[in-house]
Protein backbone atom coordinates (compact mmCIF):
# COMPACT_ATOMS: atom_id res chain seq x y z
CA UNK A 1 0.00 0.00 0.00
CA UNK A 2 1.48 3.37 -1.03
CA UNK A 3 1.69 6.32 1.34
CA UNK A 4 -1.12 8.33 -0.30
CA UNK A 5 -3.52 5.41 0.12
CA UNK A 6 -2.39 4.96 3.74
CA UNK A 7 -3.00 8.63 4.55
CA UNK A 8 -6.41 8.55 2.83
CA UNK A 9 -7.58 5.52 4.84
CA UNK A 10 -6.14 6.84 8.11
CA UNK A 11 -7.64 10.32 7.81
CA UNK A 12 -11.06 9.16 6.60
CA UNK A 13 -11.69 6.64 9.37
CA UNK A 14 -10.02 8.76 12.07
CA UNK A 15 -12.08 11.87 11.28
CA UNK A 16 -15.35 9.92 10.97
CA UNK A 17 -14.90 8.01 14.24
CA UNK A 18 -13.66 11.16 15.97
CA UNK A 19 -16.92 12.90 15.05
CA UNK A 20 -18.94 9.86 16.17
CA UNK A 21 -17.14 9.83 19.53
CA UNK A 22 -17.82 13.53 20.04
CA UNK A 23 -21.53 13.07 19.25
CA UNK A 24 -21.64 10.25 21.80
CA UNK A 25 -20.35 12.67 24.44
CA UNK A 26 -16.69 11.73 24.71
CA UNK A 27 -13.51 13.29 23.26
CA UNK A 28 -12.54 12.94 19.62
CA UNK A 29 -9.28 11.34 20.67
CA UNK A 30 -11.22 8.23 21.74
CA UNK A 31 -12.68 7.73 18.26
CA UNK A 32 -9.36 8.53 16.59
CA UNK A 33 -7.51 5.97 18.69
CA UNK A 34 -10.24 3.39 18.08
CA UNK A 35 -9.90 3.97 14.32
CA UNK A 36 -6.26 2.93 14.61
CA UNK A 37 -7.18 -0.10 16.69
CA UNK A 38 -9.66 -1.14 13.98
CA UNK A 39 -7.17 -0.74 11.12
CA UNK A 40 -4.19 -2.19 12.99
CA UNK A 41 -3.31 -5.63 14.31
CA UNK A 42 -6.05 -5.59 16.97
CA UNK A 43 -8.91 -6.07 14.46
CA UNK A 44 -8.68 -5.82 10.65
CA UNK A 45 -4.88 -5.94 10.32
CA UNK A 46 -5.06 -3.96 7.07
CA UNK A 47 -2.70 -1.16 8.11
CA UNK A 48 0.88 -1.52 9.20
CA UNK A 49 2.33 2.02 9.21
CA UNK A 50 5.26 2.32 6.80
CA UNK A 51 8.56 4.05 7.57
CA UNK A 52 7.29 7.07 5.62
CA UNK A 53 4.21 7.28 7.83
CA UNK A 54 6.43 7.01 10.92
CA UNK A 55 8.42 10.04 9.72
CA UNK A 56 5.15 11.89 9.15
CA UNK A 57 4.18 10.98 12.71
CA UNK A 58 7.21 12.93 14.01
CA UNK A 59 6.11 15.96 11.98
CA UNK A 60 2.62 15.57 13.46
CA UNK A 61 4.10 15.50 16.97
CA UNK A 62 5.97 18.74 16.20
CA UNK A 63 2.82 20.60 15.11
CA UNK A 64 0.66 19.13 17.89
CA UNK A 65 3.15 20.16 20.59
CA UNK A 66 3.52 23.60 18.96
CA UNK A 67 -0.26 24.01 19.30
CA UNK A 68 -0.16 22.79 22.91
CA UNK A 69 2.46 25.48 23.61
CA UNK A 70 0.24 28.11 21.98
CA UNK A 71 -2.59 27.10 24.35
CA UNK A 72 -0.33 28.08 27.28
CA UNK A 73 -0.23 31.79 28.08
CA UNK A 74 1.77 33.54 30.77
CA UNK A 75 -1.28 35.40 32.10
CA UNK A 76 -2.45 32.03 33.43
CA UNK A 77 0.33 32.31 36.02
CA UNK A 78 -1.01 35.57 37.42
CA UNK A 79 -3.78 33.97 39.49
CA UNK A 80 -4.64 30.72 41.21
CA UNK A 81 -0.99 29.58 41.44
CA UNK A 82 -1.24 28.28 45.01
CA UNK A 83 -4.52 26.43 44.44
CA UNK A 84 -3.23 25.01 41.17
CA UNK A 85 -0.14 23.63 42.88
CA UNK A 86 -2.41 21.89 45.41
CA UNK A 87 -4.69 20.44 42.72
CA UNK A 88 -1.68 19.17 40.76
CA UNK A 89 -1.07 16.78 43.65
CA UNK A 90 -4.47 15.06 43.40
CA UNK A 91 -4.82 15.23 39.62
CA UNK A 92 -1.28 14.16 38.72
CA UNK A 93 1.46 13.75 41.35
CA UNK A 94 -0.23 11.25 43.67
CA UNK A 95 -1.67 9.04 40.85
CA UNK A 96 1.72 9.14 39.13
CA UNK A 97 3.60 8.04 42.25
CA UNK A 98 1.11 5.31 43.19
CA UNK A 99 1.09 3.84 39.66
CA UNK A 100 4.90 4.06 39.54
CA UNK A 101 5.29 2.17 42.82
CA UNK A 102 2.78 -0.53 41.82
CA UNK A 103 4.35 -1.06 38.38
CA UNK A 104 7.85 -1.23 39.84
CA UNK A 105 7.17 -3.26 42.98
CA UNK A 106 4.17 -5.41 42.07
CA UNK A 107 4.52 -5.89 38.31
CA UNK A 108 8.34 -5.74 38.31
CA UNK A 109 8.73 -3.17 35.53
CA UNK A 110 12.17 -1.67 34.98
CA UNK A 111 12.34 1.66 36.79
CA UNK A 112 12.68 3.66 33.56
CA UNK A 113 9.69 1.82 32.06
CA UNK A 114 7.59 2.24 35.20
CA UNK A 115 8.35 5.98 35.22
CA UNK A 116 7.45 6.56 31.57
CA UNK A 117 4.27 4.45 31.66
CA UNK A 118 3.13 6.18 34.88
CA UNK A 119 3.88 9.60 33.40
CA UNK A 120 2.05 8.85 30.14
CA UNK A 121 -1.16 7.63 31.78
CA UNK A 122 -1.28 10.14 34.67
CA UNK A 123 -0.61 13.39 32.80
CA UNK A 124 -3.66 15.45 31.76
CA UNK A 125 -3.55 17.10 28.34
CA UNK A 126 -3.97 20.86 27.88
CA UNK A 127 -5.25 20.35 24.31
CA UNK A 128 -8.11 18.13 25.52
CA UNK A 129 -8.86 19.98 28.74
CA UNK A 130 -8.99 23.45 27.15
CA UNK A 131 -11.73 22.15 24.81
CA UNK A 132 -13.64 20.58 27.73
CA UNK A 133 -13.44 23.85 29.68
CA UNK A 134 -14.79 25.75 26.68
CA UNK A 135 -17.61 23.23 26.12
CA UNK A 136 -18.64 23.43 29.78
CA UNK A 137 -18.65 27.25 29.88
CA UNK A 138 -15.86 27.48 32.45
CA UNK A 139 -13.34 29.52 30.44
CA UNK A 140 -14.13 32.86 32.10
CA UNK A 141 -14.74 31.41 35.57
CA UNK A 142 -12.21 31.04 38.39
CA UNK A 143 -12.72 27.28 38.44
CA UNK A 144 -11.88 27.03 34.74
CA UNK A 145 -8.74 29.12 35.19
CA UNK A 146 -7.77 26.92 38.15
CA UNK A 147 -8.01 23.77 36.02
CA UNK A 148 -6.14 25.35 33.11
CA UNK A 149 -3.21 26.56 35.21
CA UNK A 150 -2.97 23.21 37.01
CA UNK A 151 -2.74 21.37 33.70
CA UNK A 152 -0.24 23.89 32.30
CA UNK A 153 2.06 23.38 35.29
CA UNK A 154 1.77 19.59 35.03
CA UNK A 155 2.36 19.53 31.26
CA UNK A 156 5.43 21.78 31.48
CA UNK A 157 6.85 19.57 34.22
CA UNK A 158 6.07 16.41 32.21
CA UNK A 159 7.82 17.59 29.04
CA UNK A 160 10.89 18.64 31.04
CA UNK A 161 10.84 15.41 33.03
CA UNK A 162 10.57 13.06 30.04
CA UNK A 163 13.41 14.93 28.31
CA UNK A 164 15.59 14.30 31.38
CA UNK A 165 14.92 10.55 31.68
CA UNK A 166 18.04 8.48 31.13
CA UNK A 167 20.30 11.53 30.87
CA UNK A 168 23.44 12.28 32.88
CA UNK A 169 23.15 14.79 35.76
CA UNK A 170 25.12 17.37 33.75
CA UNK A 171 22.59 17.13 30.91
CA UNK A 172 19.70 17.45 33.34
CA UNK A 173 21.24 20.64 34.74
CA UNK A 174 21.70 21.89 31.16
CA UNK A 175 18.06 21.10 30.35
CA UNK A 176 16.85 22.98 33.42
CA UNK A 177 19.12 25.95 32.65
CA UNK A 178 17.87 26.18 29.06
CA UNK A 179 14.25 25.83 30.18
CA UNK A 180 14.64 28.56 32.80
CA UNK A 181 16.28 30.87 30.25
CA UNK A 182 13.48 30.31 27.73
CA UNK A 183 10.78 30.88 30.37
CA UNK A 184 12.58 34.01 31.56
CA UNK A 185 12.77 35.27 27.97
CA UNK A 186 9.04 34.65 27.51
CA UNK A 187 8.13 36.59 30.66
CA UNK A 188 10.53 39.47 29.84
CA UNK A 189 9.23 39.83 26.28
CA UNK A 190 5.70 39.58 27.58
CA UNK A 191 6.21 42.47 29.98
CA UNK A 192 8.03 44.62 27.39
CA UNK A 193 5.33 44.27 24.74
CA UNK A 194 2.49 44.73 27.25
CA UNK A 195 4.08 47.79 28.87
CA UNK A 196 4.79 49.56 25.58
CA UNK A 197 1.55 48.39 23.96
CA UNK A 198 3.34 47.47 20.72
CA UNK A 199 3.43 44.33 18.61
CA UNK A 200 5.64 42.80 15.95
CA UNK A 201 2.78 43.41 13.53
CA UNK A 202 2.93 47.16 14.13
CA UNK A 203 6.74 47.28 14.02
CA UNK A 204 7.72 44.99 11.14
CA UNK A 205 4.60 44.36 9.07
CA UNK A 206 2.94 47.75 9.05
CA UNK A 207 3.06 48.09 5.27
CA UNK A 208 3.69 44.47 4.33
CA UNK A 209 1.33 42.41 2.23
CA UNK A 210 0.51 38.83 3.15
CA UNK A 211 1.30 39.57 6.82
CA UNK A 212 -0.28 36.35 8.05
CA UNK A 213 1.68 34.15 5.63
CA UNK A 214 4.98 35.82 6.49
CA UNK A 215 4.36 35.62 10.24
CA UNK A 216 3.26 31.96 10.06
CA UNK A 217 6.34 31.07 8.02
CA UNK A 218 8.61 32.81 10.54
CA UNK A 219 6.90 31.06 13.47
CA UNK A 220 7.33 27.61 11.90
CA UNK A 221 10.97 28.35 11.04
CA UNK A 222 11.62 29.65 14.56
CA UNK A 223 9.94 26.59 16.12
CA UNK A 224 12.00 24.27 13.92
CA UNK A 225 15.19 26.17 14.80
CA UNK A 226 14.45 26.03 18.54
CA UNK A 227 13.59 22.31 18.28
CA UNK A 228 16.82 21.70 16.37
CA UNK A 229 18.78 23.63 19.02
CA UNK A 230 17.29 21.47 21.76
CA UNK A 231 18.14 18.34 19.76
CA UNK A 232 21.75 19.50 19.34
CA UNK A 233 22.18 19.72 23.11
CA UNK A 234 20.64 16.24 23.37
CA UNK A 235 17.25 17.44 24.61
CA UNK A 236 13.99 16.26 23.03
CA UNK A 237 12.74 18.47 20.18
CA UNK A 238 9.35 18.27 21.94
CA UNK A 239 10.51 20.89 24.46
CA UNK A 240 11.69 23.20 21.68
CA UNK A 241 8.33 23.02 19.88
CA UNK A 242 6.46 23.52 23.16
CA UNK A 243 8.38 26.66 24.17
CA UNK A 244 8.22 28.03 20.63
CA UNK A 245 4.45 27.72 20.92
CA UNK A 246 4.50 29.60 24.22
CA UNK A 247 6.20 32.51 22.42
CA UNK A 248 3.30 32.82 19.98
CA UNK A 249 1.44 35.51 21.91
CA UNK A 250 -1.25 37.99 20.97
CA UNK A 251 0.76 40.73 22.67
CA UNK A 252 3.76 39.98 20.40
CA UNK A 253 1.98 39.52 17.09
CA UNK A 254 -0.99 41.84 17.29
CA UNK A 255 -4.59 40.72 17.71
CA UNK A 256 -5.49 40.23 14.04
CA UNK A 257 -2.31 38.37 13.06
CA UNK A 258 -2.45 36.21 16.21
CA UNK A 259 -6.02 35.10 15.56
CA UNK A 260 -5.27 34.30 11.93
CA UNK A 261 -2.10 32.32 12.67
CA UNK A 262 -3.46 30.34 15.61
CA UNK A 263 -6.61 29.58 13.64
CA UNK A 264 -4.50 28.27 10.73
CA UNK A 265 -2.34 26.08 13.00
CA UNK A 266 -5.41 24.78 14.86
CA UNK A 267 -7.25 23.91 11.63
CA UNK A 268 -4.15 22.18 10.22
CA UNK A 269 -3.85 20.13 13.40
CA UNK A 270 -7.54 19.29 13.81
CA UNK A 271 -8.03 18.25 10.19
CA UNK A 272 -4.73 16.51 9.47
CA UNK A 273 -2.01 16.05 12.08
CA UNK A 274 -4.14 15.13 15.12
CA UNK A 275 -6.36 12.53 13.36
CA UNK A 276 -3.26 11.14 11.63
CA UNK A 277 -1.21 10.94 14.83
CA UNK A 278 -3.85 9.30 17.01
CA UNK A 279 -4.86 6.81 14.32
CA UNK A 280 -1.22 5.79 13.84
CA UNK A 281 -0.88 5.48 17.63
CA UNK A 282 -3.84 3.11 17.62
CA UNK A 283 -2.60 1.24 14.53
CA UNK A 284 0.72 0.28 16.12
CA UNK A 285 -1.13 -0.94 19.21
CA UNK A 286 -1.56 -4.66 19.70
CA UNK A 287 -3.72 -6.51 22.20
CA UNK A 288 -1.75 -6.86 25.44
CA UNK A 289 -1.16 -10.22 27.02
CA UNK A 290 -3.30 -11.43 29.93
CA UNK A 291 -0.68 -9.89 32.19
CA UNK A 292 -1.01 -6.65 30.21
CA UNK A 293 -4.78 -6.55 30.70
CA UNK A 294 -4.22 -7.00 34.43
CA UNK A 295 -1.88 -3.99 34.32
CA UNK A 296 -4.48 -1.98 32.37
CA UNK A 297 -7.18 -2.74 34.94
CA UNK A 298 -4.87 -1.89 37.83
CA UNK A 299 -3.74 1.42 36.31
CA UNK A 300 -7.28 2.54 35.43
CA UNK A 301 -8.55 1.66 38.91
CA UNK A 302 -5.71 3.45 40.71
CA UNK A 303 -5.68 6.51 38.46
CA UNK A 304 -9.44 7.05 38.44
CA UNK A 305 -9.95 6.42 42.16
CA UNK A 306 -7.08 8.68 43.21
CA UNK A 307 -7.85 11.62 40.94
CA UNK A 308 -11.62 11.37 41.62
CA UNK A 309 -11.39 11.16 45.41
CA UNK A 310 -8.41 13.50 45.68
CA UNK A 311 -10.00 16.13 43.44
CA UNK A 312 -13.37 15.55 45.16
CA UNK A 313 -11.85 16.35 48.55
CA UNK A 314 -10.10 19.49 47.28
CA UNK A 315 -13.15 20.61 45.29
CA UNK A 316 -15.26 20.63 48.46
CA UNK A 317 -13.05 23.46 49.66
CA UNK A 318 -11.96 25.30 46.52
CA UNK A 319 -14.56 24.79 43.75
CA UNK A 320 -18.04 26.25 43.28
CA UNK A 321 -20.75 23.64 43.93
CA UNK A 322 -22.26 24.15 40.48
CA UNK A 323 -18.97 23.18 38.81
CA UNK A 324 -18.09 20.40 41.24
CA UNK A 325 -18.42 17.26 39.09
CA UNK A 326 -17.46 19.08 35.90
CA UNK A 327 -14.07 19.99 37.39
CA UNK A 328 -13.51 16.43 38.63
CA UNK A 329 -14.33 14.99 35.19
CA UNK A 330 -12.29 17.55 33.28
CA UNK A 331 -9.18 16.73 35.32
CA UNK A 332 -9.45 13.21 33.87
CA UNK A 333 -8.92 14.49 30.32
CA UNK A 334 -6.18 12.44 28.70
CA UNK A 335 -4.84 12.76 25.17
CA UNK A 336 -2.07 14.36 23.16
CA UNK A 337 0.48 15.02 25.92
CA UNK A 338 0.42 11.48 27.33
CA UNK A 339 0.52 9.80 23.93
CA UNK A 340 3.28 12.10 22.66
CA UNK A 341 5.31 11.12 25.74
CA UNK A 342 4.50 7.44 25.09
CA UNK A 343 5.56 7.69 21.41
CA UNK A 344 8.78 9.46 22.39
CA UNK A 345 9.49 6.81 25.05
CA UNK A 346 8.81 3.98 22.59
CA UNK A 347 11.26 5.50 20.11
CA UNK A 348 13.87 5.88 22.84
CA UNK A 349 13.44 2.26 23.96
CA UNK A 350 12.19 3.19 27.44
CA UNK A 351 9.09 1.06 26.88
CA UNK A 352 8.18 -1.85 24.60
CA UNK A 353 5.18 -2.39 22.32
CA UNK A 354 3.19 -4.14 25.04
CA UNK A 355 3.63 -1.20 27.43
CA UNK A 356 2.76 1.24 24.64
CA UNK A 357 -0.44 -0.70 23.97
CA UNK A 358 -1.28 -0.55 27.67
CA UNK A 359 -0.93 3.26 27.61
CA UNK A 360 -3.25 3.57 24.58
CA UNK A 361 -5.95 1.36 26.14
CA UNK A 362 -5.73 3.18 29.49
CA UNK A 363 -6.06 6.55 27.70
CA UNK A 364 -9.21 5.41 25.89
CA UNK A 365 -10.82 3.99 29.04
CA UNK A 366 -10.02 6.97 31.29
CA UNK A 367 -11.25 9.42 28.62
CA UNK A 368 -14.59 7.60 28.48
CA UNK A 369 -14.86 7.56 32.30
CA UNK A 370 -14.02 11.28 32.61
CA UNK A 371 -16.62 12.15 29.95
CA UNK A 372 -19.22 10.16 31.91
CA UNK A 373 -18.35 12.08 35.09
CA UNK A 374 -18.82 15.40 33.25
CA UNK A 375 -22.23 14.20 32.01
CA UNK A 376 -23.23 13.34 35.58
CA UNK A 377 -22.22 16.82 36.69
CA UNK A 378 -24.17 18.47 33.87
CA UNK A 379 -27.31 16.44 34.64
CA UNK A 380 -27.10 17.23 38.36
CA UNK A 381 -26.75 20.92 37.63
CA UNK A 382 -29.69 20.82 35.18
CA UNK A 383 -31.94 18.96 37.62
CA UNK A 384 -30.99 21.37 40.42
CA UNK A 385 -31.80 24.35 38.17
CA UNK A 386 -35.11 22.76 37.16
CA UNK A 387 -35.97 22.19 40.84
CA UNK A 388 -35.40 25.85 41.56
Amino acid sequence: MNIIMEILIILFLSIVLGEVAERLGTERVVGQLISGLILGPVFLKVLIPSSQITVLEDIAIFFIVLLIGIEVTTDMFANELRRSAIFSLSSFAIPFLIILIVLFELFHYRLISAVTVSLSVAVPSISIISVLILQNNLLNQKDGQLVLLTVVLVDIFSFIFVSSIGEKPTYIILILAVVLLVLLLIFILDRIFLRRNVSIESILFRNAKRIDEIALTLIILFALALSALFSVINVSFILGAFFAGMLVRKEFLGDKTYKSITSSIRILNNTFFIPLFFCIAGAITSLPSTFGFLVVGSIVTMDVLVFIFGTYYLSLRYVDKGNFWKVIGIFGGRGAVGIVIASYSLGKGFIGNDMYSIIILVTVIISIISSSIIKVGTRRLSSRSAGV
